[in-house]
Formats: C-alpha cells, structure tokens, sequence
C-alpha cells in the first residue's frame, strides 16, 4: 500500500487492484498528489451498476505532460455536473 493509499483506504472503493473514488474523494487524492508533488497522470471513469464496473472513456481524462497544471485540470473536469454520475480511478506516479 503506498502512502495515498493508505491515508485514503477507508474512502476507496476497492475491487481487486483498482482503487476507485467518489468524486469529492477524488478531489481530495488529487489535492494531496499535489501537497506530495506526485506527479498526476490521468482519471479513469467507471459507472457501477448490477452488472459490474462498467468504464467510460469520454468521462476519463488522460495528460500528455507531467505539469503542475494537472491538478486543477483533473479537479475542474471532476466537478463537472455530467461526470457526477462515475467514480474514479486516480492514477498517479506509483500507483
């Protein structure tokens, strides 16, 4: 378990190895990425309904760079209205 992990373990949503959030707590990962300087890499949508995890690709956000800007871009794309409806998987360096 590495240190993000470990401070969020109690919000997560865990199946298998991923590590999913509801959006407000993956705002708070992604703030504590940025407290840490853990580069930020992307997030990753999901639906959860009765027939498993479903991804959704247009609801993901990937970067191409390693920029200080990554954090508020993934916070602002989160609070989204459209994107209420998903969790998400933070991926960050290490992770």
């Amino acid at each position: 378990m590495d240190h993000i992990q470990s401070i969020f373990n109690k919000t997560a949503i865990r199946r298998d190895n991923m590590w999913m959030y509801f959006i407000k707590d993956a705002v708070n990962v992604i703030k504590e990425c940025e407290k840490e300087l853990i580069i930020l890499h992307g997030i990753d949508a999901f639906i959860l309904n009765g027939k498993g995890i479903q991804p959704s690709m247009e609801n993901s956000l990937w970067f191409k760079t390693d920029s200080k800007d990554n954090y508020k871009a993934a916070i602002e794309f989160l609070e989204r209205e459209e994107n209420s409806p998903y969790v998400y998987e933070v991926w960050y360096e290490g992770y």
